[in-house]
């Protein structure tokens, strides 16, 4: 009524409770979580997985697996997004194009028949990570034009709900120990490789070699 718009809302959702650990969350139980609190020690995607994971009609048993498997989920989706950014001179391709349409068409139809069926976010994310599971069996056979496809169709549907995701962003001085750690590793010096390797961790990130070159995550 403040804002003098009208309407004033269009929709209603009536949503589920919140309950944690199985509890109702209330200040009493000293089960009390605020948005601010979470946000403080997690990405605002983790909380985003976790909520739209669930039938906005059902209750969310908030729960540290639940946080969790929501954590790994938004931590998967950025390492793919980052492998298929090192996809860059594959010519050969894991599908064909038509092949490669049908997969992305599919997945889109489930994504909007879930929408349209009552807001089922659950069921839409379903489909984005069911194709993200049938590429990853391929990910190395994908070409350098199927990868992007890939990539800009999987942030987009992403997008839609709400999560805006990319491939991680690597430091420049990370990047230049990872390019040091390569050049050895070429040259099959393991123990100046390894030395890298162990220098990077110790700075927060690991290095996994792939058929496409180093993946830092």
């Amino acid at each position: 009524a403040a804002s003098g718009k009208i309407p004033f809302v269009k929709i209603w959702l009536h949503t589920g409770f919140l309950l944690v650990n199985g509890e109702k969350m209330s200040k009493s139980l000293k089960n009390f979580i605020t948005i601010r609190d979470f946000l403080t020690s997690h990405h605002p995607n983790v909380l985003k997985i976790l909520i739209i994971g669930a039938h906005y009609r059902s209750p969310i048993n908030y729960t540290d697996a639940l946080v969790e498997q929501a954590e790994n989920s938004v931590k998967n989706i950025i390492k793919l997004l980052s492998k298929l950014d090192l996809i860059k001179n594959n010519l050969d391709g894991g599908f064909d194009l038509n092949d490669l349409d049908t997969k992305i068409a599919d997945s889109e139809k489930k994504f909007y028949e879930a929408m349209d069926n009552d807001f089922n976010t659950p069921k839409a994310l379903a489909s984005i990570f069911s194709l993200i599971n049938s590429l990853e069996k391929k990910i190395w056979k994908l070409s350098s034009k199927e990868a992007p496809l890939f990539k800009k169709f999987i942030q987009k549907q992403f997008s839609i709900l709400g999560i805006e995701v990319d491939a991680l962003k690597i430091p420049e001085n990370i990047s230049d120990l990872v390019n040091q750690r390569e050049l050895f590793r070429q040259k099959k010096n393991f123990p100046a490789a390894d030395t890298l390797r162990q220098q990077v961790k110790e700075l927060g990130y690991e290095i996994e070699d792939t058929p496409a070159g180093p993946l830092v995550s």
